[in-house]
């Protein structure tokens, strides 16, 4: 099977290396299947609004964008050779989800390609990324006015040369948005008996999942079965700690009321959820602005990839709106989690009032986003 996969890596490598430069123009790149639910609205606008051929490039062998593709979104499989092929790509522009560009395998073309960076969280760019994370990138679609602040300061600090800044959005967002007003208004709910409580952290060390999952758990356990429990570990998590989760769903298989998700292509737990429990994950605010609901943080130690991020003097969104959007606990007191959730719930008019402020503060363009973001794409292209 290796052998067969890397055949077919070669093969879609040739293949599109031989397409004219006028079919390459444009250029998608992901990492796994999860983002094509970023880029998807982006990509319908631009072949509905302009004539460009689009080029999509997956790692993954079984990615179901390969079923969208028709003669003008055409995909390819590439995964061992992708720094290779981006390194020697010809083409307008390269729009990517993945920060670090330059910092490991994948670094820029060494062609004249605006490298374009849209962004698949709304969380800051300071704290949770990586020093250097889109120092490479040509271009960023940022998100709201914090993604801006901060990242022209980090040029004023580290006398880096201007980005291009789009104030673009989030598309992400208004697909969840709409999704659950279709979802809220219909019949496709689960169990309208029940509540769903969604767990979804980071993938930073000492995360909810691998450090507190079981007294997690059990506190929760004492809501009853009136109440079911999601677990879905992100993607990063999964991807390198899959045993564990796969123990972890084995363990709990007896329980009707608990849910174990690795299926992290799907949304149908987010709309479900009437409350959602994380740490400092960017779904967070996904899921507050996208459904209008309020969030249980879990105050675990603080996600830092980048130890200079006091530098900037600005305070983190995660942790600006910590306890605006939902209320946050302390791990020491872990054991009022049930209390505080059903809290929550109580007051979650209040709080839906709060998140539509703080999502008309924070997000450019709601509602607008995805022409925003096409049309700079097009725009780059000319």
């Amino acid at each position: 099977m290796g052998i067969q996969n890397f055949l077919k890596e070669i093969s879609d490598t040739k293949r599109f290396k031989n397409l004219p430069s006028s079919s390459r123009e444009i250029v998608f790149y992901s990492e796994s299947p999860i983002y094509y639910n970023y880029y998807e609205d982006i990509i319908s606008y631009i072949l509905e609004t302009a004539t460009a051929q689009i080029c999509y490039i997956t790692s993954e062998l079984y990615d179901p964008v390969f079923q969208k593709q028709n003669d003008r979104f055409k995909v390819f499989y590439i995964k061992n050779l992708v720094a290779p092929l981006i390194r020697e790509l010809d083409a307008k522009v390269l729009i990517m989800t993945m920060p670090d560009l330059e910092r490991f395998h994948i670094k820029r073309s060494i062609y004249k390609v605006n490298h374009l960076y849209l962004y698949h969280a709304i969380v800051s760019t300071h704290m949770v990324y990586r020093k250097g994370a889109f120092d490479h990138y040509d271009t960023l679609l940022c998100v709201g006015s914090h993604h801006i602040e901060e990242i022209r300061k980090t040029e004023e600090i580290y006398n880096l040369p201007p980005k291009t800044l789009i104030e673009a959005g989030y598309p992400r967002l208004e697909r969840i948005y709409k999704d659950h007003q279709t979802y809220d208004s219909g019949d496709t709910k689960p169990r309208h008996d029940r509540n769903y409580i969604l767990i979804a952290p980071s993938w930073s060390d000492q995360n909810i999942i691998e450090t507190y999952a079981d007294e997690l758990i059990s506190h929760l356990m004492k809501l009853g079965d009136s109440y079911t429990i999601v677990l879905r570990p992100h993607p990063q998590f999964l991807r390198s700690k899959y045993k564990f989760v796969l123990d972890l769903k084995k363990k709990y298989k007896e329980y009707e009321n608990i849910i174990i998700e690795i299926d992290l292509v799907s949304d149908t737990t987010i709309h479900s959820a009437t409350v959602l429990i994380t740490d400092w994950s960017g779904i967070a605010f996904e899921y507050a602005f996208g459904t209008e609901r309020p969030v249980l943080f879990l105050d675990t130690p603080r996600k830092v990839y980048n130890p200079e991020y006091e530098k900037l003097g600005i305070e983190p969104l995660i942790v600006k709106l910590r306890n605006k959007i939902g209320k946050s606990v302390p791990i020491d007191e872990l054991s009022t989690i049930d209390k505080v959730l059903l809290s929550l719930i109580y007051e979650k008019n209040e709080y839906r009032k709060k998140i539509i402020e703080y999502r008309n503060t924070y997000i450019f363009n709601w509602g607008k986003s995805v022409e925003v973001c096409g049309k700079t794409i097009i725009n780059l292209c000319q």
